[in-house]
């Protein structure tokens, strides 16, 4: 494990951290807390001031609290000392005590400076340091000379400045390129320093304007040391609430405050007194206040959703349209700083938070300035020609993006050289509460202390998701000019700061949604080629709020120091030997920022629950994992990978759209980011459904569709409901179409659709209709107006919608499902259908029919069924009073029963069908009724053998079916009588003794024969007799010869029934003989027969009695 400044401190004070996870405090707890907080803030200081031996502190070192301490959701206060040395400020100089809710003091995070030996005496003076100052900026603007210091510099403040050394090692020759680990920094020496904020004063701005600059003068030889951007760049009052129409939504509320009966863009229910405010800017490149002006409206309604324009009144309704996106957007931002991580405002003391419209004249940019300590936002240009048109540069992550710089500058320093790591990562950071923000926004509804995330990275900045988006500008110098950076890089502060944030930006994404196993995709990582899964947005963020606020690695970062932090953070809340502090390790290792942990142990994984909605198709499967990281978890069904899933929680929607009814297997595979993997399994069953629509989630592309002009049928699984495709409308007018006809039997159907809406941007007036058309009548019922600001959520895995229809009045109608989009602007909006469904019932009924052959000892039954699907039908049960005595199939063909063994009397034979979840229902009843007719044959349908025959000859054999094959050749029962020619001459056969009754009224001899030949061969002949015990032939009964087809008059087991019946001369010969009943096989020597004999049976009755004897 690495050890970190914090876990070596830790030795000296408690010998070990928290390993389980911290409980949230509710609103009441943390309430309670915060009226306690300035009690807390003095024990922290005690704290501080009684371990000075153990911290290491110079002489003439002191530490004063800042003015920000931070209560977080676990309820531990964070307090922030600075360092000072002599009374001066030590730059980058800090430590923060973390006391938790229960009084413990945990290891402080120590950034602090030892062995300072510098002279605090300054050698020149502060008007000298100005007079430095006045002529490097007349160097560029010679109208400056003449301005008086205080025009255009504040006062000069004295720093103590560590002089800071980059150690790297040298670049190999091969192999692996460096690592952010293989560089680090020391602290070579001290200087004091006059640090001056140079920005011009009011009057002078529109004249002398140039951008606020920080500025560093060596206070012994008045030399410049450096210098820096003050800016980090993007691209009775009483409250109310009013109605908002800004540019990039259609209505919002807005918290605004009435002020001697007129409303103010200032919201008092957000920040202290006079509260979080949007003013004016009033087309000024000033960022001094009294360039502002307040925005102001009678009827608290603002806006009318236009662009503004710099030649447009600044007092009409357009120009508040820009002003509300913003004032919106901040208070967005403000709500999920306090909500999630109980942070109120930029400072976490409830500083009211300024921003300002309408900065410049066509400026399609914004800004934070920390010396106005205030975000700029300017108008962008209104221009007929969209060529030339540029929309403002105020969407909801932008805005958040720079009231982020805005919480940076509270806890690191603002003052970093530029370009430099600290620089780079401000912009990452601010990309990051962009996305953290929208997420918060747009799909956990602004509500609650929860993030919910949304699988699809529109919400993430697109140079986060995929730094390779953000574009050289071939407009700008070649500094400028570059793509953004995937991996750190030796070098990397030297970079553009957009460029390094990139990185900074991507490894959020990583530890929120994992690395991909394709390389091709935008968050594939070099450094874990078989991928790598994510902790979900919830606990990344959480982590990032408190690697930022609490656990700063100093207050000029590092790629690597704030890795460093980042682990700091996860180890406070979760644990030093948790899941969570490894999986941030690897993200930052998947940027080439250290190395990715030793990985141990065997992924562990269990299915939690299958849900089965056979009506839209699919199948929710839950599961569990676990391992030494976070697994990634596959879900598939049978053999084949549906699903994967990168970070908890672990849940897919599987299409079982296509599968017949029957029983299947799913699986979840735990794969850890070694390849190490676990399986498990769980089974459901389809009981089957009627369809009227097939390909409702595009699986098959636009089959059975009608689609218009452009791509609209995309694939993307992280985006789809179900499978990998769906349907998308990005441009107005687009449409799709499906044709339908539902059976004039259907007692009721419905219609299925899932949706979503997917963008950043939302302009107003955007919708996507949905109805029906029916072209016999010309008559369209309309059914939905899904609305661009419809964002509501339902689905927590996909967070989509369902819309479910009453479609029955439409059957037995030539039906035409329509979807048609209505946009504004091309691809701000973007309507998402899949999983569409439409599914009916009919009247179901099942009939038998049942036949008796009494003489035969055979009951022959057959079902039918209506408004029954063949593939919903898992099996046809035959019952005798309840009693199953015969299985059929989904094809209906029959069971045969031998009756040899049934008892007179009256029977009631039913039908049940049996679906696949092994419901069932019955059929019509069928009383049968055995009178005793007897059989004089023993044994006939071979269930006991060969009692009472006898197999003379060559290959004559008593057979019984092979269920484990499915190998079943008998009629009834499992058994029956089997010849089978081997290529030998000569004759088998099977026989045995009967009493012909002395007076019979008749003789009827029955059986069942069957015939399976390879090749048809007319020398293989089948006999069947009466003989004598001398073995005499008395009378044929039939001949049938290996060429012949029979005619199957049973369905089921393929036989033919033979019967013959004695003549009146026949029985005078035969009556009170006692003869064979012989069956044989004259075989030749070529091919292989077989005949199969089964329920033998001879019927005699006696004259006068109507029975068999």
């Amino acid at each position: 494990m690495r050890l970190t400044s914090s876990m070596l401190i830790l030795a000296a004070f408690t010998g070990g951290l928290l390993f389980a996870e911290r409980r949230t405090l509710s609103e009441d707890e943390l309430a309670r807390l915060e009226l306690q907080q300035s009690t807390r803030v003095e024990t922290s200081r005690a704290y501080v001031e009684a371990q000075q031996t153990r911290l290491g502190l110079d002489a003439g070192t002191t530490l004063q609290p800042a003015a920000n301490p931070v209560l977080d959701e676990f309820g531990t206060l964070h307090v922030r000392f600075l360092q000072f040395f002599q009374g001066i400020p030590v730059r980058t100089g800090q430590l923060v005590t973390h006391l938790t809710v229960d009084g413990q003091m945990l290891p402080p995070t120590n950034r602090l400076h030892r062995r300072i030996d510098v002279d605090t005496k300054a050698a020149t003076t502060a008007q000298q340091a100005i007079e430095t100052i006045r002529l490097d900026l007349a160097a560029g603007n010679r109208a400056l000379a003449s301005m008086p210091a205080s025009a255009i510099a504040g006062i000069p403040e004295l720093y103590i400045d560590p002089v800071v050394e980059t150690l790297a090692l040298p670049a190999p020759a091969s192999g692996p390129a460096p690592n952010a680990d293989d560089e680090s920094r020391r602290v070579a020496g001290f200087r004091l320093v006059y640090r001056v904020l140079a920005m011009p004063e009011e009057e002078a701005a529109d004249e002398f304007h140039f951008p606020a600059t920080y500025y560093f003068l060596d206070a012994a030889t008045g030399r410049i040391v450096r210098k820096t951007s003050a800016e980090a760049n993007e691209d009775v009052r009483e409250p109310a609430v009013g109605n908002g129409f800004p540019i990039y939504r259609r209505k919002v509320q807005v918290n605004t405050t009435k002020v001697n009966g007129e409303y103010q863009l200032y919201d008092i229910t957000r920040g202290k007194s006079p509260g979080n405010a949007t003013r004016s800017n009033n087309n000024s490149d000033s960022h001094k206040f009294k360039k502002t002006s307040t925005i102001t409206d009678g009827s608290n309604s603002w806006g009318d959703n236009q662009r503004y324009g710099s030649n447009m009144p600044l007092n009409g309704q357009t120009a508040q349209s820009p002003a509300v996106d913003i004032f919106w957007a901040v208070a967005r931002t403000y709500d999920v700083l306090a909500k999630v991580f109980n942070y109120k405002g930029l400072d976490g003391n409830n500083t009211p938070i300024s921003t300002r419209a309408h900065y410049d004249v066509n400026y399609t940019d914004a800004h934070y300035n920390y010396g106005a300590q205030a975000a700029f936002f300017g108008d962008g240009i209104v221009d007929p020609d969209p060529e030339k048109a540029v929309f403002p540069n105020i969407s909801l992550p932008t805005i958040a993006h720079e009231l982020g710089h805005g919480v940076w500058g509270y806890h690191m320093t603002t003052d970093y050289d530029r370009p430099s790591e600290a620089s780079g990562l401000n912009e990452g950071h601010g990309d990051i509460l962009g996305a953290i923000t929208n997420f918060y926004t747009n799909v956990s509804l602004g509500k609650g202390s929860s993030l919910v995330y949304a699988n699809d990275n529109n919400y993430f900045h697109s140079r986060m998701y995929n730094p390779g988006s953000y574009p050289p500008d071939p407009s700008k110098p070649p500094f400028y000019n570059q793509t953004g950076r995937r991996y750190w890089q030796s070098g990397m502060g030297t970079f553009e700061e957009h460029v390094q944030g990139c990185a900074y930006g991507h490894m959020f994404v990583m530890l929120v949604e994992g690395a991909s196993t394709d390389p091709d995709s935008p968050t594939y990582s070099n450094y874990f080629p078989k991928g790598m899964a994510g902790i979900g947005l919830a606990k990344a963020a959480r982590i990032w709020f408190l690697a930022t606020t609490v656990f700063p690695p100093d207050n000029d970062p590092t790629f690597a120091t704030m890795r460093d932090a980042w682990v700091d953070a996860a180890e406070y809340a979760y644990g030093a030997d948790s899941a969570e502090v490894r999986a941030v390790t690897n993200a930052w290792a998947a940027i080439n920022v250290g190395k990715a942990v030793k990985d141990t142990a065997q992924p562990q994984v269990s299915v939690t629950s299958l849900v089965l909605d056979e009506t839209e198709g699919s199948l929710l499967v839950t599961a569990s994992a676990s391992d030494d990281t976070f697994p990634m978890v596959e879900f598939g069904l049978g053999n084949s990978v549906r699903a994967t899933r990168m970070m908890p929680p672990y849940q897919a929607v599987i299409d079982i759209s296509a599968l017949k009814p029957g029983t299947y297997t799913a699986f979840a595979r735990a794969v850890d980011f070694m390849g190490k993997s676990t399986l498990k399994s769980a089974q459901f069953t389809i009981t089957g459904v009627n369809r009227a629509l097939d390909n409702g989630s595009f699986e098959d592309g636009p089959d059975g569709w009608g689609i218009s002009t452009g791509e609209m049928i995309w694939t993307n699984a992280a985006s789809a409901y179900l499978g990998q495709n769906y349907l998308r409308f990005r441009d107005d007018g687009q449409t799709a179409s499906r044709k339908f006809k539902l059976p004039k039997e259907a007692l009721n159907a419905k219609l299925s659709i899932r949706y979503r809406v997917v963008g950043v941007e939302y302009l107003p007036g955007e919708n996507l209709f949905v109805d029906l058309y029916d072209a016999g009548i010309n008559k369209t019922t309309p059914l939905a107006d899904i609305s661009s600001e419809e964002v509501t959520i339902s689905d927590p895995l996909h967070h989509y919608k369902r819309l479910e229809f009453n479609v029955t009045p439409f059957k037995d109608k030539d039906m035409l499902l329509r979807l048609k989009a209505s946009l504004i602007k091309s691809n701000t909006t973007r309507f998402v259908i899949d999983a569409v469904s439409l599914t009916y019932t009919l009247p179901q009924a099942i009939t038998l029919k049942a036949e008796l052959d009494e003489p035969g000892d055979v009951l022959r039954m057959r079902a039918a069924t209506s408004g029954v699907s063949a593939d919903t039908i898992k099996l046809v049960q035959y019952r005798i009073n309840g009693q199953t005595v015969g299985i059929d199939g989904n094809t209906l063909d029959g069971a045969v029963f031998n009756t040899g063994q049934v008892p007179p009397g009256t029977y009631n034979v039913q039908a049940f069908l049996v679906r696949y979840d092994d419901s069932e229902f019955g059929s019509n009843i069928v009383p049968i009724t055995f009178t005793g007719k007897k059989n004089i044959v023993t044994n006939g349908g071979f269930e006991n053998g060969q009692s009472g025959w006898t197999l003379p000859g060559l290959n004559s054999s008593i057979g019984t079916n092979d269920a484990e094959n499915q190998l079943n050749y008998s009629q009834t029962g499992v058994r029956y009588a089997r010849f089978t020619t081997s290529g030998a001459a000569g004759t088998s056969k099977l026989r045995q003794l009967i009493a012909i009754p002395q007076n019979p009224q008749s003789v009827t001899i029955s059986f069942y024969l069957k015939l399976r030949v390879t090749t048809k061969d007319p020398g293989d002949v089948f006999k069947a007799a009466l003989v004598s015990i001398n073995n005499q032939v008395l009378l044929p009964i039939t001949s049938v010869n290996g060429g012949t087809t029979l005619p199957p008059q049973d369905a089921v087991a393929g036989y033919t029934r033979v019967v013959y019946s004695l003549n009146q001369a026949q029985l005078q010969a035969l009556r009170g003989t006692t003869v064979y009943l012989e069956f044989s096989v004259d075989q030749n020597a070529s091919t292989v027969t077989s005949f199969f004999v089964d329920d033998v049976s001879v019927y005699a009755p006696v004259l006068g009695l109507g029975l068999g004897s």
